[in-house]
């Protein structure tokens, strides 16, 4: 009679801790690659809303899309949407630059979860797929002529950025908000810069909310007003619980790479 050969039980728990032990050391291989493929996500979604922005102001006079035109009253066009009431999301499709991107809704595949907000919040930025725009500088005329509606719904021009390498015009960001739970995000659509201006004068007594969001391993995508992207890490923030929602600024801590240079 033949005997039938097979595994004994030593063999076989040996080949499972095999098994398991190369897991073990490809988890964090795997782990980094699928977080190094966000980031190259999110950084051509930032590429493609600066060539939107660049399309959008080639039809209209060499003006960019305005952030907020009617953030004095209505509030319910933005440079990503429109909606009907502050009770809704806003609609990409509508928005000045969905003709440019074939009307997809470009979102960073990092964004944090948002929780819900209340009615007062009137939904904030909901729908700003995790990104926000240089308002302050280009996408409106305030930080140089008042904070006036007339001035939030112009834009400056493509030829008023003197170093567009060097001038953000796209970023990450989220807004953090802070309650006895602990941090909790919204969605946000401006890349604030440093300081704020008033009248083409820094204003250094009030500090504005940090919102560029370092949520790529400690990094934050940009988008430069020349079309190109990458990242910066975080320099500064304005209080530790800022640091712990990994919000804050990259250095230089002025405003010198958000404004016309």
């Amino acid at each position: 009679m033949r005997s039938k050969k097979g595994f004994s039980l030593i063999e076989l728990l040996v080949v499972i801790f095999v098994i398991a032990l190369l897991m073990g050391l490809l988890a964090p291989a795997l782990s980094s690659s699928r977080s190094g493929a966000k980031e190259i996500v999110c950084r051509n979604n930032l590429r493609q809303l600066a060539i939107a922005n660049h399309g959008y102001a080639g039809d209209n006079g060499g003006r960019y899309v305005p952030g907020g035109p009617d953030v004095f009253g209505d509030n319910k066009h933005k440079w990503y949407g429109v909606r009907e009431s502050t009770a809704e999301e806003f609609d990409h499709k509508k928005g000045p630059l969905a003709s440019y991107m074939q009307g997809s809704r470009l979102v960073c595949p990092q964004a944090v979860s948002v929780r819900e907000l209340s009615p007062l919040d009137g939904q904030y930025d909901s729908g700003s797929g995790g990104y926000g725009y240089n308002v302050m500088y280009i996408g409106s005329t305030m930080w140089i002529k008042g904070l006036e509606e007339e001035f939030a719904r112009e834009s400056v021009k493509t030829g008023d950025v003197r170093k567009p390498g060097e001038t953000v015009m796209f970023a990450d960001t989220v807004m953090a908000r802070f309650d006895a739970t602990g941090a909790y995000y919204t969605e946000y659509s401006v890349a604030e810069a440093r300081f704020f201006v008033i009248k083409g004068q820094i204003e250094t007594i009030q500090d504005p909310a940090p919102s560029i969001h370092f949520r790529h391993k400690g990094k934050a995508q940009i988008g430069w007003a020349d079309g190109h992207a990458g990242a910066q890490v975080m320099a500064r923030t304005k209080e530790k619980t800022s640091e712990k929602a990994d919000v804050g600024w990259f250095a230089p801590l002025d405003n010198s790479l958000f404004d016309l240079n």
